[in-house]
């Protein structure tokens, strides 16, 4: 796992969440007479940070035949999941679990949910890492 991207994806949430900004986790990302609504890849492909670190939104055809701007997530020339997990260095499993609406039970989902995985998922990652052994002096 890529602790870095996922610790500004985590800061570009709680973003999502304090401009109010429309948070879909079953859109990766779309434009329409309400404004713009995405995902947490979403989001995080439209925010500066991941954009120089190679992802970003690519706009497709919409599926629903509304005419309005859809966009996928693009990474090293991957998209859709095999982008996000290529990306954030995780693999299907893991990312299902962070980002599919099924996972979160019934209701909306909010960004802040999204961004308390995230934040778990950290502590467990960082519980993983061997502790830096200290110089005698």
């Amino acid at each position: 796992m890529n602790i870095e991207r996922v610790e500004q994806l985590i800061r570009v949430l709680n973003d999502v969440e304090k401009q109010r900004k429309l948070f879909d986790i079953g859109t990766w990302s779309f434009e329409g007479p309400c404004g713009t609504s995405g995902c947490a890849i979403g989001w995080a492909a439209r925010d500066e940070w991941h954009q120089k670190q190679g992802l970003h939104l690519e706009q497709v055809a919409d599926p629903h035949g509304t005419f309005l701007p859809t966009f996928l997530p693009v990474y090293d020339g991957l998209q859709r999941g095999e982008a996000v997990e290529a990306y954030l260095e995780m693999d299907e499993v893991q990312t299902q679990r962070l980002f599919y609406r099924t996972t979160y039970g019934s209701g909306h989902v909010t960004a802040r949910q999204v961004a308390e995985r995230l934040e778990k998922l950290l502590e467990i990652e960082r519980a993983k890492l061997p502790v830096p052994e200290l110089e005698e002096v």
